[in-house]
């Protein structure tokens, strides 16, 4: 596979310095592997109407991914997506992960190393140590599970597995105070809006897409942050920011 260290990212953080923070890195599957679990779950029966947080939002939108790591302490890598060249992960069971054990996995394996070599190399270029040492490769099946369907009886999906995204994106610190996490959802969606602003007036179809795909997350993840937070977000405060988006995406 080809290192996504020195890939041009479809959207980037370019403001020079980046403030130190908590970083997580994911794997966005492809759009065929979305529908394809996104159907799995739904006809055996998991909960797909809530995000990270606990807040309602569409089965629709609930987005599959794996993540490759999250770190303990802040780094400087830079908010981005990029294209990857494919890669590629074998549903191999299942697991219930989470303080409490409440979020149902499927735990896949890696058969050309291709998660190993990315998890590598992002974490070299963070420069941060990991929250967990070993890694298992998984993908969150719900965040709405309350035991059924139970994954004893389960069956993993026959397909494999495909991933052509990858995000790096900012978590809130370890000593976040109140209403961090708001904050920083509106920094992210202002960054977006920011780098979209450079792309505009001709940004491609799969620049657009992304958008649209970003545009989809933004008003559950303020209402995931609000919960996170303890507070209440008036989401009419944030209307122009997003309609400037809706704008730029159809441009």
């Amino acid at each position: 596979m080809l290192s996504t260290i020195t890939a041009a990212p479809l959207v980037r953080d370019e403001r020079g310095d980046v403030a130190p923070a908590r970083k997580v890195v994911v794997l966005v599957a492809a759009a065929e592997t979305q529908d394809l679990l996104r159907r799995w779950c739904e006809d055996n029966g998991f909960n797909l109407a809530a995000s990270f947080g606990g807040a309602p939002r569409p089965a629709e939108e609930f987005e599959f991914h794996l993540t490759l790591f999250a770190t303990v302490g802040e780094s400087t890598l830079p908010n981005q997506t990029m294209a990857i060249d494919n890669a590629y992960a074998v549903p191999a069971g299942f697991a219930a992960f989470g303080e409490r054990g409440t979020t149902p996995v499927l735990l896949v394996d890696d058969p050309d190393a291709d998660l190993d070599i990315l998890r590598a190399d992002w974490l070299a270029a963070a420069d941060a140590e990991p929250t967990y040492s070993d890694f298992r490769p998984h993908v969150s099946l719900s965040y709405a599970w309350n035991g059924e369907p139970a994954l004893n009886d389960l069956v993993p999906p026959d397909a494999v597995l495909v991933f052509d995204r990858l995000e790096v994106r900012t978590l809130p610190s370890a000593n976040a105070t109140k209403s961090c996490a708001v904050s920083v959802c509106v920094d992210e969606m202002q960054r977006w809006k920011a780098a979209f602003d450079e792309l505009a007036p001709r940004p491609t179809p799969e620049q657009k897409q992304l958008l649209r795909d970003r545009l989809a997350r933004f008003a559950g993840d303020l209402l995931d942050a609000a919960a996170i937070d303890g507070t209440d977000v008036d989401r009419a405060a944030f209307t122009d920011l997003i309609e400037q988006l809706e704008r730029l995406s159809t441009c």
